[in-house]
């Protein structure tokens, strides 16, 4: 609607619906977009931890700006599009700002962080989001160079800083090194304009963040992680080329790839620098998928996850749907096994268990491969469930914008 917000710092959009039914009604999933005078969105530079902060909902599969309430300046992007996990209502605000350089875990100038820090706080927080959401956070031209003259550091090689837990970046300093436990992640660095962009994903939930450096070496140096099968077993192993203050790992596995439980721990080697090998056999796998992570302790608290390992153990009826994530119009297909001829009924479920789809067809024996007729979905969260002569395989589908 060209002009409406014109010289408005606050647009209210109404609709009013007229007929001759008494039917009830309602709108939902209505987007309103706009574009900035000037074309050019600014970071947010300022605190605004008590006016200004942003609140949306981010639910799975969604991708939100947050922008402050007062400047309209944006603070940081959460890309949610590939996890299933609904944080709910969730908070964004800048708690502290500057153009140069913080202090961090320890007393070396050129490991601090940038001055300014972030805080993003969910209704429902989670500690083991398996997609995990990219977070992009967004400084002036200002913070970052002031930052890089401060510590000698290149904005080309950041890591972005998390806290696990309610703290806030500010709550780690070298007097309390390991208190709060730290998740790092890798930074990509991106020009926003004349400004910057930093983005990195991760997979433990929200609390306060930081852009720097590492400020010291990785606990443990990952080789490679595997997965097998032995029999009906599973089989993990992997190899450490160094480890620092490597209490040992706690296995974990999951058959939906969401829910994690620990199934299992392998003492670590404390502090090396020489090739260590692990093992471990998992004897009561799940028929279907299997997810494996290991989850490293230091002896400090500090945990941290490896990439994900999948393992399937084939029963007497499988399936695999793909493309999923999908977006909407895209033609799924269903790949379904089968040890035998028969008939199988597929139903669709939308998140309030409203049926939406049902569809009943004949398989035979061996790899069988059905397009799904699903066009019609719309953007959400969705259980495609097929009922076989054995029991029930259900798999979560996700539709994106």
């Amino acid at each position: 609607i060209s002009g409406i917000a014109d010289g408005n710092s606050s647009v209210t959009i109404t609709f009013r619906f007229e007929g001759d039914y008494s039917y009830w009604w309602a709108i939902d999933d209505v987007y309103v977009e706009g574009d900035v005078p000037g074309g050019t969105v600014l970071p947010q530079t300022a605190v605004n931890n008590v006016s200004g902060f942003a609140e949306h909902d981010l639910g799975p599969g969604e991708v939100v700006h947050f922008f402050d309430q007062n400047t309209g300046d944006i603070m940081c992007t959460i890309d949610n599009s590939a996890s299933s996990h609904d944080y709910g209502c969730t908070r964004v605000e800048v708690d502290r700002a500057g153009t140069g350089s913080a202090g961090f875990a320890n007393t070396d100038a050129s490991t601090y962080l940038f001055s300014k820090s972030l805080k993003v706080t969910p209704t429902t927080n989670t500690t083991s989001d398996v997609g995990g959401y990219t977070i992009t956070l967004y400084y002036s031209d200002a913070e970052v160079t002031g930052w890089e003259a401060a510590t000698g550091q290149s904005r080309n090689t950041v890591v972005i800083h998390k806290t696990n837990g309610a703290n806030q970046i500010s709550d780690v300093t070298a007097s309390n090194p390991g208190s709060v436990p730290i998740s790092s992640a890798v930074g990509t660095y991106a020009a926003f304009d004349s400004n910057h962009s930093f983005s990195a994903t991760f997979t433990n939930g929200f609390s306060g963040f930081g852009v720097g450096v590492a400020d010291s070496p990785l606990p443990v140096e990952l080789i490679n992680f595997q997965a097998e099968g032995q029999g009906k077993s599973a089989l993990l192993t992997w190899s450490t080329a160094s480890e620092l203050n490597n209490k040992g790992f706690h296995i974990q596995h999951s058959g939906d790839g969401r829910n994690f439980k620990t199934i299992g721990w392998v003492e670590g080697a404390g502090t090396t620098a020489e090739v260590q090998k692990y093992r471990f056999i998992h004897g009561d796998p799940v028929s279907g998928m299997n997810y494996y992570r290991l989850e490293q302790e230091d002896f400090d608290g500090t945990i941290s996850h490896s990439e994900i390992r999948t393992l399937r153990f084939r029963s007497n009826f499988g399936m695999t749907l793909y493309p999923n994530p999908a977006v909407p119009g895209t033609a799924l297909t269903l790949e379904l096994f089968s040890e035998s001829r028969q008939t199988v009924i597929l139903d669709v479920f939308d998140t309030s268990g409203k049926q939406v789809a049902s569809n009943q067809f004949e398989i035979g024996k061996g790899e069988n491969i059905q397009t799904l007729p699903l066009e019609q979905l719309s953007p959400g969260m969705y259980m495609v469930s097929v009922i076989h002569a054995e029991g029930r395989e259900t798999i979560r589908l996700n539709i994106i914008e």
